[in-house]
């Protein structure tokens, strides 16, 4: 059973990883969108000291609170707990991609604002 949860915890840290990834190229993708619509040039040290700490420092928040679940859940059905954290770290790339793409279009973040207005505005 330990080798079992040892296998599952480095698919799980696999799995992390290739979230991250996929943050690091959406953040990529974002500095190049406001590059050729500001005219602003692109700043690698700023990228890689603000964007991508924040990434990896979200993805590493993320893999904290999905740890327990996930090993719980590897006990019960290894397949089930991969396809648990796929659906999970999918969403939350979602979620992602839909708030930048709402920082794109508006120009500013998302933040308490959204909640002084009715669901049809």
């Amino acid at each position: 059973m330990i080798i079992k949860l040892k296998e599952n915890f480095f698919k799980f840290l696999a799995l992390h990883f290739f979230f991250l990834l996929l943050l690091i190229g959406i953040r990529f993708f974002e500095q190049l969108i406001f590059n050729f619509s500001d005219s602003l040039h692109f700043n690698l040290i700023n990228f890689l000291v603000y964007r991508v700490n924040f990434d990896t420092l979200f993805v590493s928040i993320c893999s904290v609170f999905l740890l327990i679940p996930f090993l719980l859940i590897t006990l019960w059905s290894p397949r089930v707990a991969i396809i648990f954290l796929r659906i999970i770290l999918f969403l939350l790339l979602l979620l992602h991609l839909a708030l930048t793409q709402f920082f794109i279009t508006a120009g500013f973040l998302l933040d308490d604002t959204v909640f002084y207005f009715s669901f049809n505005e």
